[in-house]
């Protein structure tokens, strides 16, 4: 059996012959309980451990709230054609007429002029009004301003991504803690997770800021989501499972026996023949999915855990 902090060891499954690989869908998970809804395993009173909050990233590139404006995408001459807030876009002054639109938010934009420093505005469309297209918004992104070696090289303002190697670029330094280009920006005990930053020189690549996440929820999902997909297999998946130590010693087999998962509090499926994956926890008797994904499942493990001195072990097994 293996302790809950052993996570990070991957088990790999082999022998399956494939005809191709994809990734499976993590994000058509069917709603089942949350963490609120499963009864715990019996711990000492003063036990239980703290829930954690993850910071909350979504949001930052919302677009403007507002009722839909009469004339929007009219054509305009000057703002004074269109209905407030919404201003004339594309019009030269001199007879080529542009469209009423909406004033993007911090985040969005038009073009590079109306991005904060050491940003472009990447994927907007201008439209005039005689043309045949539709003018949309834009977002404003990082700029990669030059090559570095490290940060000395670069504006300030900005730090040198990658530095110490050929590649490095210097880019914004983070505005907000939560978000990071790699693990230089983030804490004690945390890594940068769904970062992308292009080397140095790269055209036509976009680069985007991650998030900070605590370095065991990281290396956690990382073994319970992206389950692989081998076409054209007969069998194979992999098995987590998760009990108290106290329910002893549960030898090496393919599968899950009965009496451990009578005793289990939680475990992950991956089905690479079949293409599935699912994070499942006992109610009532029945293995139900669990809602919320590998991340929720993870807190979850971590407050059982918790709750109960380290008291969780891990069992995993499977087939080609």
């Amino acid at each position: 059996m293996r302790r809950l902090e052993t996570l990070v060891v991957l088990f790999l499954v082999a022998g399956c012959s494939s005809s191709g690989k994809k990734a499976v869908d993590v994000g058509a998970v069917d709603s089942g309980p949350s963490r609120a809804d499963v009864q715990p395993i019996d711990v000492p009173d003063g036990a239980a451990g703290e829930t954690r909050v993850e910071p909350d990233v979504t949001g930052f590139d919302d677009f403007v709230s507002g009722e839909d404006i009469q004339n929007h995408g009219a054509c305009c001459d000057s703002d004074d054609d269109c209905t407030a807030p919404l201003f004339c876009l594309g019009s030269t002054g001199q007879g080529l007429l542009g469209t009423c639109q909406r004033k993007p938010n911090k985040t969005r934009c038009y073009s590079d002029e109306t991005c904060p420093e050491f940003h472009v505005c990447a994927g907007a469309q201008v439209c005039t009004c005689d043309m045949n297209c539709g003018t949309e918004e834009g977002k404003c992104t990082p700029a990669a301003v030059g090559c570095c070696t490290d940060d000395a090289d670069c504006p300030e303002g900005t730090r040198c991504v990658g530095a110490g190697t050929d590649s490095g670029t210097c880019f914004v330094v983070p505005e907000k803690e939560v978000q990071c280009w790699d693990d230089v920006d983030c804490g004690e005990g945390e890594v940068c997770v769904d970062s992308h930053w292009c080397p140095c020189a790269f055209f036509f690549c976009d680069s985007y800021m991650g998030y900070c996440k605590e370095t065991w929820l990281a290396e956690c999902v990382e073994v319970h989501s992206g389950c692989e997909c081998y076409e054209g297999c007969m069998d194979g998946f992999s098995s987590y499972v998760y009990y108290p130590d106290s329910a002893g010693d549960f030898g090496e087999e393919i599968s899950p026996p009965p009496e451990l998962l009578e005793v289990a509090v939680a475990r992950y499926e991956c089905g690479v023949c079949s293409c599935t994956e699912s994070w499942l926890v006992p109610v009532d008797g029945e293995w139900v999915d669990f809602e919320g994904g590998p991340e929720e499942f993870c807190i979850y493990l971590q407050e059982m855990d918790e709750a109960c001195g380290g008291c969780i072990v891990q069992w995993v097994g499977g087939c080609c």
